[in-house]
């Protein structure tokens, strides 16, 4: 898609004539890293993680870009879907991934995805699967490793997408 998202209601159109009935969409923690951003997207702001504090779903969207406007409107375009044309949608605000999640990966050097945004493959496919399997009309849910520097609050995604993450991103990139 390009970075607008111009193509998405196309898409989504097209997924509900075609009888779909349920449509999994992957939006990004870049919906809220406004809060947590440092003066480049890449970097998370100290200040941020020394309130201690975890963002939550019901925390308000603060977009960091275009790219996460545009996934915000793939969010509200779902809600409005469930409503009119009687699917079910899953938001899953995903992280970046790791190229491997494996002891090996230590020596790779550190993604531009911050340690508590990762997202690892086998959490990644968890949290997919989880999507296809709940049952309910509109859920948005976090799709993050348990990372220990992580800024968002899993627990009502635990709770509403049944999505228990087991990988830590420190396990996999040394300390940066």
């Amino acid at each position: 898609l390009p970075p607008c998202g111009i193509q998405i209601p196309i898409s989504f159109n097209e997924a509900v004539h075609a009888g779909v009935r349920k449509i999994v969409f992957a939006t990004t923690n870049h919906t809220q890293h406004g809060y947590t951003m440092d003066r480049v997207p890449e970097s998370l702001n100290r200040r941020f993680y020394e309130q201690q504090r975890l963002l939550t779903l019901d925390d308000p969207p603060y977009p960091d870009s275009l790219y996460a406007v545009s996934k915000l409107f793939g969010e509200n375009l779902g809600r409005y879907l469930v409503t009119t044309a009687n699917i079910q949608f899953v938001a899953s605000a995903s992280g970046g991934s790791c190229p491997k999640t494996t002891q090996a990966s230590r020596k790779a050097p550190f993604p531009k995805t911050p340690a508590g945004h990762v997202l690892s493959k086998r959490d990644c496919v968890e949290a997919f699967t989880r999507a296809i399997e709940v049952d309910a009309p509109y859920l948005l849910a976090y799709a993050i490793s348990r990372n220990d520097r992580r800024v968002l609050d899993l627990e009502v995604t635990e709770k509403t997408l049944g999505f228990h993450p087991e990988d830590n991103a420190e396990s996999f990139f040394p300390d940066d």
